[in-house]
Parts: C-alpha cells; structure tokens; sequence
C-alpha cells in the first residue's frame, strides 16, 4: 500500500462478529491425532537386553491377563510395551471442494491433484498442527460411517485480515489410504 494512501481501518466489533460467525457457522470438529508413544506393558516384562524391543515372556504379578511362562504375553502381543495413540479435537474450517482449493492455492507449486483437504484454523492450534500425524474430519456423525485420515502435506501457512485479533493458519492434506 502506498505510504500517501489513506488506511481502512474497521471497528473492532466488525471482527468480533467475523470471528463469532466463522466459529459458529463454519467451524467444524476435526481430531488431531499425535504420533503412538511406547508405554512398557503392564502385564509383562519387557527384554531391555535385546534393545527394548520384545518381551521376556515372563507375566508381571498383578497384570491383567495372565499367561505361561515363554508364551508370548496376550496384553502387548509379545511386543513388552503397548502403543498408546493420543487424539484431541479442535474446531476448523474444512474444505474438500477442490475449485475451492485452486483458489486459494494460486500460484503456488502446490499440486492441486495431491490436494484432498483444505483446513483454515485459528492460530492457537498452529503447534498442534504441526505435532499432528493425522486430522480426521468429526462432524455431522461422519466419523460414524468413514474415519478418513488425512496427513499434512504443507506447513500451515498464516491467512485472513491484518486488522483481524484472531489469526488464521490455512493448511492442505492428502487423504492417507494406508
């Protein structure tokens, strides 16, 4: 903007409203799941001498399930730790249309046919994002029929209004098949 132009600037409760209607309106709950952390089992010991990798087939006193000794244990598989996967759900614009998502993308080098999923999020979440192994869409019972897992292909790039208190990351994913 040229230093002689005169600045817009909009009153505060413009982008109260703005930021009230997209939560209200066009937020939808998707869950972020982070990548598995191995927590030992509980039920068997696990072989530190063969580089934590297995169990030692010997049950823990007062596990869950108990088993023979040299069996493998039934609580981790034989495994000696169980992995545990940490979910959380946030709030976020999503957008599978993908006129949508040329839009946006511009002239970026971004391939839209890698493109399946668009999201606009609010800035607090920018951590998580990144963190995220996974975003499964959660809403309107979706998660009922088809849990679609989707994995960050770009980082989160930063959108919406300068004037704007609340910032927004805008994000895009491919549908994981695996």
């Amino acid at each position: 903007m040229d230093s002689n132009s005169p600045k817009h600037n909009l009153p505060s409760n413009v982008f109260t409203s703005f930021n009230q209607i997209v939560s209200d309106i066009l937020e939808r709950e998707a869950t972020l799941i982070y990548p598995e952390t191995k927590q030992e089992c509980d039920n068997c010991y696990l072989d530190t001498m063969a580089g934590g990798t297995r169990s030692t087939s010997i049950y823990r006193v007062g596990g869950p399930q108990r088993f023979d000794r040299g069996q493998p244990c039934p609580y981790c598989g034989g495994k000696g730790y169980k992995a545990i996967e940490k979910t959380e759900t946030i709030k976020s614009r999503l957008y599978f249309d993908k006129k949508i998502i040329l839009k946006k993308l511009g002239n970026s080098s971004i391939n839209i046919k890698s493109v399946d999923l668009m999201t606009i999020t609010n800035m607090k979440y920018l951590t998580k994002l990144t963190q995220a192994k996974y975003l499964t869409p959660k809403y309107d019972g979706i998660e009922s029929y088809s849990i679609q897992k989707f994995e960050r292909i770009t980082e989160s790039l930063p959108n919406g209004f300068q004037q704007n208190p609340e910032k927004y990351v805008t994000t895009f994913w491919k549908l994981n098949n695996g």
